[in-house]
């Protein structure tokens, strides 16, 4: 085995000095929290990405008026995300498993913070584009042992003018659904 020439040392040291430069001037990830709507859905449908270190929360929420006028509310949270991905233009985060599910009427809580299995939530933002997209997918058994019929009742009538919504409940109250997809701008 040689013994390193003080030239190879020099060199070796160089190269080191050069990279550890390098990796000091790495450009920082995206941080910060990021709210968008639906340009055709303004005040019903809004997504919400919140980065902050290694802390990510993703949220979407979803409000519009039931046949009685009072206010129904639905919000998804990615409570642990299974998936995030941060670069210094994009981030993502995504939840395939369990997904956090709130509802409320007319500001009235009814349900918080149920975790709902079968259910999908992915939320992305680039920077660049100012632009952010959500998808949610939720399948559940038993509606009735969260809401009473009056209550799904609201909240159905409530989703059916959502452009961006699909929530469905069979006759019985037992099998439901819920999917949304909301792209929109930054709103600062």
């Amino acid at each position: 085995m040689q013994k390193p020439t003080l030239v190879r040392v020099a060199v070796m040291l160089l190269l080191s000095s050069s990279l550890a430069s390098r990796a000091g001037a790495a450009t920082p990830l995206l941080e910060g929290e990021f709210l968008w709507e639906p340009a055709d859905e303004v005040d019903h449908v809004s997504c919400l990405l919140l980065v902050d270190g290694g802390s990510f929360e993703a949220r979407l929420d979803l409000q519009n008026l039931d046949a009685a006028k009072l206010v129904v509310g639905l919000s998804f949270d990615a409570v642990q995300p299974t998936s995030v991905s941060r670069g210094e233009d994009k981030v993502s985060v995504k939840e395939s498993r369990f997904v956090s599910m709130s509802v409320s009427v007319d500001h009235v809580p009814l349900v918080m913070g149920n975790r709902v299995a079968n259910c999908a939530l992915g939320v992305s933002f680039t920077s660049s584009t100012s632009k952010g997209t959500s998808t949610l997918s939720c399948k559940g058994d038993d509606l009735s042992l969260l809401l009473n019929d009056d209550q799904i009742a609201s909240v159905q009538s409530a989703l059916a003018s959502l452009k961006h919504v699909k929530f469905k409940v069979d006759s019985e109250h037992h099998k439901w659904s819920i999917s949304s997809q909301c792209s929109g701008t930054f709103v600062p």
